[in-house]
């Protein structure tokens, strides 16, 4: 699995692409962070009106293959989750975009504790984007309150895994494309309640609903995920 540090000089260049496409916008900048044990990367937004107060913190999940770059508008096709870039400075909240790691296959992706998705990187993701998140607290610039994730794909699968065991927990989290394990390898990632459990369905549902507006005959989703009903 190759380390987070390699992505270190990519990264940089990426946050500096970045903000050449954004003008208005701040520039992403790299921060690395220890979390379980390995040294972490991501790429924080800070508006750029100055304020004393806390800022919502908005943590960002690229897909596999992606990259926290990307995620935020670097290379030939840049994720729509480069809208945050905007977002941010509009709304006046910080963004992460959170850097996965390399599996077995060496693509980089999220720990999402799908059993049947063996080539996923075996870190803890949990603790990286719950250090994130404690760090922009502690440092007095995020709010503990109004914590929120976002992911695409393996990292909406991700997503829906901190809204279980994130700490501290998010207030609410979005997943694009992706939904909860149906057999999940984590005890901490499995639903307890009926309202959590439902969860799972309402996605699938709002992904089938997508694929339909899209005229899409043929639905697909991730290995692993809550089937469609």
């Amino acid at each position: 699995m190759k380390s987070s540090l390699s992505y270190g000089h990519s990264i940089v260049g990426a946050s500096l692409a970045l903000a050449c496409c954004h003008a208005l916008a701040a520039a992403p900048e790299p921060q690395r962070i220890e979390a379980a044990g390995e040294q972490r990367e991501y790429l924080l937004v800070t508006p750029q009106a100055k304020t004393s107060a806390r800022r919502p913190l908005v943590l960002v999940l690229h897909g596999h293959l992606g990259t926290a770059a990307n995620a935020l508008g670097a290379g030939r096709a840049p994720s729509p989750l480069s809208a945050w870039l905007d977002v941010a400075e509009r709304e006046s909240v910080l963004v992460a975009a959170l850097q996965g790691l390399e599996g077995s296959d060496n693509r980089t992706g999220w720990h999402d504790c799908r059993s049947d998705a063996d080539d996923n990187p075996k870190v803890d993701d949990v603790a990286f984007a719950s250090q994130v998140a404690k760090q922009l607290v502690e440092d007095g610039r995020a709010d503990a309150k109004r914590i929120y994730v976002m992911g695409m794909s393996n990292g909406a699968i991700m997503t829906l895994r901190l809204a279980l065991e994130m700490q501290p927990a998010p207030a609410a989290v979005a997943a694009v494309a992706g939904t909860m394990a149906a057999k999940s390898e984590c005890a901490g990632a499995v639903p307890t309640s009926p309202a959590k459990g439902a969860s799972c369905r309402r996605m699938a549902a709002s992904s089938a609903r997508a694929r339909r507006g899209r005229g899409s005959t043929s639905p697909r989703r991730p290995r692993g995920s809550c089937p469609a009903r």
